[in-house]
């Protein structure tokens, strides 16, 4: 059985840091017959505005001031 890596495009989440719309590149992994999701993993982060497109907070780090 082998494993199809497929590239999407998520939206609808919007940058922590300056509020902009992310656009996040997804990696999905599917197997077998018919094809079955396995695995999702989020590669790139790309905002518009130019700043480091902030998903998530980071533990113990201030993110206003980037």
């Amino acid at each position: 059985m082998s494993t199809v890596p497929v590239v999407g495009t998520e939206l609808g989440r919007d940058c922590l840091q300056c509020g902009c719309p992310l656009l996040i590149t997804v990696l999905e992994f599917y197997a077998g017959s018919p094809p079955a999701l396995t695995g999702s993993r989020e590669s790139f982060v790309d905002c518009r505005n130019g700043c480091s497109g902030v998903i998530e907070q980071p533990v113990g780090i201030d993110i206003s001031r980037y």
